[in-house]
């Protein structure tokens, strides 16, 4: 099974999380910041969210714009690669939506 289907098996089941933005804003010189900050939520949404729902997360996700950024952050944080989106956006019945084809990125327990 590769990850693309992993990441479909258990989506009904609710063990996945997506991060819908991360920001650097580079405010001082800290090594390392972003990949360390990546790591760092890994391991706290964990723990969050088997507080909060009882069970926690087998895999995170992301989704990068290769028009603007390679992604280097999360390879730094032993993300894992899978590929890039079609750009087809969101499906959901009767509407389209439409957007830049991206990077995947994934990290899973």
């Amino acid at each position: 099974m590769d990850w693309l289907e992993y990441s479909r098996a258990i989506e009904p089941f609710g063990l996945g999380s997506e991060q819908y933005s991360f920001c650097d804003l580079s405010l001082g010189t800290v090594r390392n910041l972003a990949s360390h900050v990546l790591g760092q939520a890994a391991r706290r949404i964990e723990k969050d969210w088997q507080e909060r729902w009882n069970y926690r997360p087998v895999l995170l996700e992301t989704f990068v714009d290769s028009r603007f950024y390679e992604g280097t952050c999360y390879r730094a944080a032993n993300w894992r690669y899978l590929g890039m989106t079609v750009g087809e956006g969101l499906v959901r019945k009767g509407r389209c939506y439409t957007t830049s084809p991206k990077k995947i990125w994934l990290i899973a327990d």
